[in-house]
């Protein structure tokens, strides 16, 4: 018999560049995990940023627009092609953004 956990579980491939990948297993091995468990937490750990990013801008208006740009503004940060002043003006701009454009999208609402 399976075991249960294993309902739970779907098998993935996607194209990764060799280097990379041999890195991923490096970093799950020297934490005694398996490579999906490990990208699992990669995921979990970028979610909780993102999170982290929302209330640090003080952005309420959660959607794919947001997650995109704000995603975006994390990695740009890690890899060191943006600063905190290139940061707080994209900050602005989504936010203006969330006003003109994705908070005036129709929303459901009934009314008698």
């Amino acid at each position: 018999m399976k075991n249960s956990k294993m309902k739970e579980i779907k098998p993935v491939q996607f194209p990764m560049k060799i280097g990379a990948y041999v890195q991923l297993k490096k970093r799950a091995n020297q934490l005694d995990m398996k490579v999906g468990d490990f990208v699992e937490n990669l995921l979990s750990s970028l979610e909780l940023r993102l999170d982290a990013m929302y209330k640090k801008a003080g952005i309420e208006t959660k959607c794919d627009y947001t997650d995109k740009e704000l995603i975006k503004l994390m990695l740009s940060n890690d890899s060191g092609a943006i600063n905190n002043s290139d940061i707080e003006n994209a900050i602005c701009d989504i936010k203006r953004t969330i006003i003109t454009k994705v908070e005036k999208e129709w929303q459901p609402f009934i009314e008698f």
